[in-house]
């Protein structure tokens, strides 16, 4: 099953939609369906992501007037469709957002990511749960370490019951100003048994991978088993060199330098 989903806006209403194709046809099935619940709010950037059960989830941006822009999301039941209690709302910012993300597990447990235009401030997630559809927010990064900048972010679950953050920032000259020759990416787990955003052995809030004094770009995945693997851009900390660099970890285990 191949899903697609778009923003459009007719002149009067603005909506997310999507549409499918089925295993096997050469042609999508039937006419888009609407899954945003505020046709009046202008909407952008819809993200999808389905797990190997065939649930799925959607999420947006929506602009809510002043400055204010909003996620929202709604999810998908391989045996009923999209969830007849319409969009929920997952987070939002004063200062804009940037480079959301969401992942969906076996289990129906979602997570998502996003960052604000505000140097040297916060990074945020939220869990959805399963039961009710509706969203907690959590505090992803304090922004301590920098300002989250405009290269991909991205999460991924592992099934084992965690979600698997990672993100680009600049380093800071002071609480204003980012040092834009100097970034690093980190990654954070968020268990979803616990509630909260860990390193993967549970030291610190968050962790940075070795050796990269210039990353960037960072994306990642993971397979059935729950093994993970990040993909960077970056220059070594003794500035050898650059290139892709990636980063293996097993389930259950911590990342490790692997090319």
């Amino acid at each position: 099953l191949v899903t697609v989903a778009f923003a459009t806006y007719d002149g009067t209403n603005h909506s997310v939609r999507t549409i499918t194709r089925s295993a096997g046809s050469d042609t999508f099935d039937g006419d888009p369906v609407d899954v945003t619940s505020s046709p009046s709010e202008p909407v952008y950037g819809p993200l999808l992501d389905f797990n190997a059960e065939g649930d799925g989830i959607a999420m947006w941006q929506v602009n809510l007037g002043g400055g204010d822009i909003g996620l929202r999301a709604r999810t998908y039941d391989r045996d009923t469709g999209w969830s007849s209690s319409g969009s929920k709302a997952v987070g939002h910012s004063t200062t804009g957002i940037t480079q959301p993300s969401v992942a969906i597990d076996d289990a129906g447990d979602a997570v998502a990511i996003w960052a604000t235009f505000n140097n040297g401030g916060p990074a945020y997630g939220a869990a959805i749960d399963p039961a009710t559809g509706d969203w907690a927010s959590t505090q992803l990064s304090t922004g301590a370490n920098g300002a989250l900048i405009s290269d991909p972010s991205a999460v991924a679950a592992d099934n084992q019951g965690n979600f698997v953050a990672v993100w680009q920032e600049y380093a800071m000259v002071d609480p204003t100003t980012p040092d834009q020759s100097t970034t690093h990416v980190v990654t954070s787990t968020f268990n979803v048994a616990r509630g909260s955003w860990l390193a993967a052995d549970g030291s610190s809030p968050t962790e940075g991978f070795a050796g990269e004094t210039l990353g960037g770009a960072p994306t990642i995945g993971a397979d059935a088993a729950g093994n993970m693997l990040v993909v960077l851009a970056g220059i070594a900390s003794d500035f050898s060199g650059a290139g892709y660099r990636s980063f293996y970890r097993p389930a259950g285990g911590v990342f490790r330098d692997t090319a």
